[in-house]
């Protein structure tokens, strides 16, 4: 396909924001002015930005998932129908033309509860900060709404992201906030490297060691991988995923002997061969931080090598490492009705779990990943993952606007409802007549 003389134009998403001459600079202080309120510098930045920017179709989504994660919306065009080179003929200013045509405006719930809170000197409800949004937009939105694991999406994300803090930090729009927005910035650059390993580790959990231990105890991967004799009848064609009890029972055997501690081992070593005496005598859904990866080392690989050539251990059985992890408080957890032993287990932060992991996937493991994961564990003192519900970064951050951007104010009461709140006031009036005879 060709390319236009509008897509050779600079978009505005170079690398590098230029500079303001110093003509420029003097009317960028009279449209920040530091006499203006945070919110109107901050709406009219967001909208100045949008406005000099040639926005794509993958770009504006992710600017408009971006701001209105921080508290904006769109807002109705009211320029009569106008297009920005009508209202210039019409002899409208650049900064004329850049108010008719703005995009977005700020919430009236954020608007209405700031000057409220200003007026009364109260602690604002809403508060600016540039780095815990980065953390939590790029830690959820993005990696709901986008492919984040695609290089090309990614790339498009970050390169929206700079671009803004860039044109915040050249203009003076907020020059108070200016380590937030660097710090912000910064979550980029993090983000940028640690996104794609937690794509692979995210893809390669819980791994050929753990799906073993799912097979073989009745986990989730258990009666997955389908028998001989289910894919000549009903399953032709269909693909086997899984592993079958032989290959589970080796990867199992194998981890053992190369990890295992002496008295675990003896305990294993007195099961039936086919291990089905083990009993799984725990199950939880947690969430999981990871605080240490422990790579194979040379007596590890030499047990495994040794082990291959003594038992004809197959390519699948793979080399494997430690990955440590401790509890992560899930900050959207729904309350649990718990034993009063359960709930101290679960209130104890400070619980350390091991799960034997291949060194391929431990080299893509950072300390601070987080995954909300269900774990099992054997009588025999071996935990294992069994499923992984969700992945997230280092740099995961849960705020409010998760819930309240979606809320609306309730409506008036329905006939019913009036109905209903009559019938119960009715009826907890006449027991308090009961009560007084």
């Amino acid at each position: 396909m060709a390319l236009s003389k509008n897509m050779l134009k600079p978009t505005g998403f170079e690398s590098v924001e230029p500079p303001l001459t110093p003509s420029e600079y003097d009317k960028a202080l009279e449209k920040y002015s530091p006499e203006d309120s945070i919110i109107s510098r901050l709406e009219t930045a967001v909208n100045s930005f949008n406005s000099n920017r040639k926005m794509h179709q993958d770009t504006r989504a992710v600017f408009e998932k971006l701001v209105s994660f921080g508290g904006f919306r769109m807002k109705g065009q009211f320029q009569g129908g106008l297009n920005k080179k009508q209202m210039k003929r019409e002899g409208m200013t650049k900064e004329e033309i850049e108010v008719a045509s703005a995009h977005y405006c700020l919430l009236e719930e954020v608007t209405n509860s700031y000057w409220k809170e200003v007026d009364n000197k109260q602690k604002p409800s809403w508060v600016v900060d540039f780095e815990a949004l980065a953390k939590a937009f790029l830690s959820s939105q993005f990696m709901h709404h986008f492919h984040w694991y695609d290089p090309k999406q990614l790339a498009t994300a970050m390169m929206v992201l700079r671009s803004f803090y860039n044109y915040l930090i050249v203009h003076p729009v907020c020059p108070e906030y200016k380590e937030q927005i660097l710090a912000a910035s910064a979550i980029c650059d993090v983000a940028e490297q640690e996104l794609p390993k937690l794509a692979v580790v995210g893809q390669s959990l819980p791994g050929a060691f753990n799906s073993a231990c799912s097979t073989l105890f009745g986990g989730a991967y258990a009666d997955v991988h389908l028998s001989k004799a289910a894919r000549d009848s009903w399953a032709q064609g269909a693909d086997n995923v899984g592993l079958d009890r032989h290959e589970a029972t080796i990867i199992f055997k194998a981890g053992v002997a190369a990890h295992s501690t002496s008295e675990q081992y003896a305990r294993i070593a007195a099961l039936r061969s086919d291990l089905s005496d083990a009993k799984c005598i725990s199950t939880e859904s947690l969430g999981l931080e990871i605080t240490a990866v422990e790579l194979p080392d040379a007596d590890v690989k030499e047990t495994y090598e040794s082990l291959r050539k003594r038992e004809g251990f197959h390519e699948y059985v793979h080399t494997m490492g430690k990955l440590t992890c401790k509890r992560w408080k899930i900050p959207f957890e729904h309350p649990v009705d718990l034993p009063a032993h359960l709930m101290k287990a679960k209130a104890d932060m400070n619980q350390r779990f091991e799960f034997l992991v291949e060194a391929e996937t431990l080299a893509y493991c950072v300390p601070g990943m987080k995954m909300v994961a269900v774990v099992k564990e054997l009588d025999v003192g071996i935990k294992w993952i069994d499923c992984v519900e969700s992945m997230h970064p280092t740099f995961h951050t849960w705020l409010l606007n998760e819930q309240i951007r979606d809320w609306k104010e309730p409506g008036p009461a329905t006939d019913w409802m009036q109905r209903a709140m009559a019938k119960k006031t009715g009826l907890a009036e006449a027991e308090a007549e009961i009560e007084v005879d």
